[in-house]
């Protein structure tokens, strides 16, 4: 399970500082504050308190780790298979019990899920989900960065919430009205057009990991990578899906 701090890293190092040329030099949307949290997550339960619409205890706040791979010592709950619609109720849910308004008023900045290869189709064992929004503070406009992970087999979520301002760029959403092709069906396509074939290979040493990101590159799609386990993201296999239509594009390694 080490790819969950590469991943981690990985994440992270997507720098949220957004740069323009403005007058011929490089401005950048400053790190006003930040805050990060951790807490335990309730997975088994969490179907049932959904239904009877109680989730404030599913979440109960944890100290935070002073190295990620602390969180390999936990005790692991691989029963739990959630798939991407999960994961946005859980989200939700998470973010309600941190106080914050519904993420419905959040605009949808990232959304990365992924799974071990021996476990391809059974649903995600973790998600990454990035959201933003634009108000004003001191008569500008900032933009708050919402990144919520979410590791139902290590009971843990995890909250980053900070603030940059001045808001420079126009930033492009992932609009879920818009994507036809969920993660799940994703994965079929990445599996049936050379992905089983990549994972065999290596036999089932492997992990999936997919997303779809607004980047400003104006590609809006699923980006499916299989990656080598404990090889710092080495992919063997990577595919481009339209989320309209899933027709897709095999990526040259």
């Amino acid at each position: 399970m080490n790819k969950i701090f590469t991943l981690f890293s990985s994440f992270l190092s997507i720098s949220l500082l957004v740069s323009c040329s403005l007058s011929g030099k490089n401005e950048y949307e400053n790190l006003i504050s930040g805050t990060e949290d951790y807490y335990t997550l309730d997975p088994l339960n969490f179907a049932t308190a959904q239904t009877n619409e109680n989730t404030k205890d599913l979440f109960t706040s944890h100290a935070p780790f002073k190295d990620q791979s602390d969180m390999l010592d936990l005790p692991l709950e691989k029963s739990v298979q959630w798939n991407q619609d999960d994961y946005i109720h859980v989200a939700q849910a998470f973010n309600e019990h941190l106080g914050n308004d519904s993420l419905d008023n959040w605009k949808i900045k990232m959304i990365s899920l992924n799974t071990d290869c021996s476990d391809i189709g059974k649903g995600f064992n973790q998600a990454f989900l990035r959201f933003f929004k634009i108000s004003e503070l001191n008569n500008q406009q900032v933009r708050t960065v919402l990144t919520l992970d979410i590791l139902p087999w290590h009971k843990i979520a995890r909250r980053y919430q900070a603030v940059y301002a001045p808001v420079l760029e126009n930033w492009e959403v992932v609009d879920l009205r818009k994507i036809k092709i969920n993660a799940s069906q994703a994965a079929e396509i990445a599996e049936k057009n050379g992905g089983s074939k990549a994972r065999a290979n290596v036999g089932d040493n492997c992990f999936v990991d997919m997303y779809v990101l607004s980047s400003g590159s104006g590609y809006l799609g699923w980006t499916v990578n299989y990656f080598l386990q404990n090889s710092n993201l080495k992919s063997i296999f990577r595919i481009l899906i339209d989320p309209q239509d899933g027709s897709f594009s095999v990526v040259k390694l």
